[in-house]
Formats: structure tokens, sequence, C-alpha cells
């Protein structure tokens, strides 16, 4: 890949639909493969080696100063935020992962054993059975809003960031 005339390192294949600019333009990411590992590049700085780079990933927050993507570590999937790798789950939802609309705060869904989890800043939620929504509603001040259901029951959850 060729950013601003500077050519990238080389690999065997980046991923289709992976390379994307942030919203103001000024940065660039996108998931590569090399061999048989998966990787993906921030600004031209490449990061670990994966088993696999999940699809939609890379993403940039809504202000561009951030950068998030799922991989596949043995048989585990992980978020990665800022070049910083999660905890390891059996699977990550759909849609996953999004930022709130001022890019502060990152929130995904993960299948821990046979229940779901919300994750937010890495906080993990409460474990349910199911959680209805795709992409949970990330509001500007960081609390979330999602369906969910335990032992048959729906709940509204509303989850608030700790702060730091």
């Amino acid at each position: 890949v060729v950013v601003d005339g500077k050519p990238g390192p080389e690999y065997d294949l980046i991923l289709q639909g992976s390379l994307i600019f942030s919203p103001d333009s000024k940065r660039v990411a996108y998931a590569a493969r090399k061999g048989k590992k998966y990787l993906v590049v921030v600004d031209g700085r490449q990061g670990p080696d994966y088993n696999l780079v999940g699809t939609g990933s890379p993403i940039f927050s809504p202000d561009g100063k951030r950068a998030a993507y799922v991989a596949k570590k043995d048989n585990n999937w992980l978020v990665v935020v800022d070049g910083r790798a999660g905890p390891e789950y059996n699977g990550i939802g759909r849609a996953s992962p999004i930022f709130s609309p001022d890019g502060k705060h990152v929130t995904y869904r993960a299948k821990s054993g046979a229940n779901w989890v919300v994750v937010l800043d890495g906080q993990v939620g409460p474990a349910y059975d199911r959680i209805f929504s795709i992409r949970p509603v990330c509001h500007a001040n960081g609390v979330l809003e999602y369906l969910a259901v335990r032992y048959r029951v729906l709940y509204r959850t509303k989850h608030v960031p700790v702060p730091k």
C-alpha cells in the first residue's frame, strides 16, 4: 500500500474492504495477510500477527483519534483498541466493536462460555443468555443501552462506564 507517496511493507494480500481512512482523512488503516498470519496496519505501523482478522476490521472512532479491530488468536477472539489487545473470548458479536459518538468510549459484544457479555471500555458487564442488540446504543456520555435475556426475562440494560 502506498500512502502519501510512501510505499509501505509488502504483503501477500490486503483484505478486501479493509482499507479505510479516518473520518478526517488524516489516518489510514488496513488488514493484511503475510504467509499464514494476518495483521492490521494503522498509520504505517504493523500490529502483531493473528490467525485471522475479523470482517469489518479495522475501524476508526468518529473523531479519528482511535482505532480498533477484531482478531482471532488460536481458538479465541479478541478486540484490539489503540494497539492494546483485550481479553480473549469464544466469539465477538457482529458489528463489533463500536465507538461512542465522541470517540471516547468503545464497546463490543463477546461470548464467554455459553453466555454473552457487553464490554465497555474494558469493563465487562453482566452475563446474559442472549443479547438482542446487534449494535448497542452508545450515547455521547458513554452510557450504553441494549436488550438482553437471562432466564427468559427481557432486560433493557444500561451500562454506565466507571471513570478511570
